[in-house]
């Protein structure tokens, strides 16, 4: 197992990524690059302020989206994860999590 981890790791090192995800944590979490680990914190339901506790603050924020016919009221971007990851909250709500995995 520990050896699958370890050419998961060198993998990501040789497509860009600085960091090695072991065990579904991020070796530096100041910058959020993971393996979802700490995305998967982030749990549709919870409020925005328990969301940014657990993952920090997002790169960048977008007002008033639609996406797929529905509206929501902000939009989280995180784009240092590996896949950059989309938080859609309503009323303070989280709504909907989405990976970016064309980037």
């Amino acid at each position: 197992m520990r050896s699958i981890l370890m050419m998961l790791g060198v993998m990501f090192m040789s497509a860009g990524c600085a960091n090695i995800c072991e065990f579904g944590r991020s070796s530096d979490e100041t910058k959020r690059v993971n393996c979802y680990g700490l995305m998967e914190q982030a749990k549709v339901g919870m409020m925005q302020a328990e969301v940014q506790k657990k993952i920090g603050y997002p790169d960048i924020r977008r007002y008033d989206i639609s996406y797929m016919g529905k509206m929501y009221d902000e939009a989280w971007i995180y784009k240092l994860n590996s896949p950059p990851t989309i938080l859609y909250f309503k009323n303070g709500v989280l709504q909907k999590k989405d990976y970016d995995y064309s980037q």
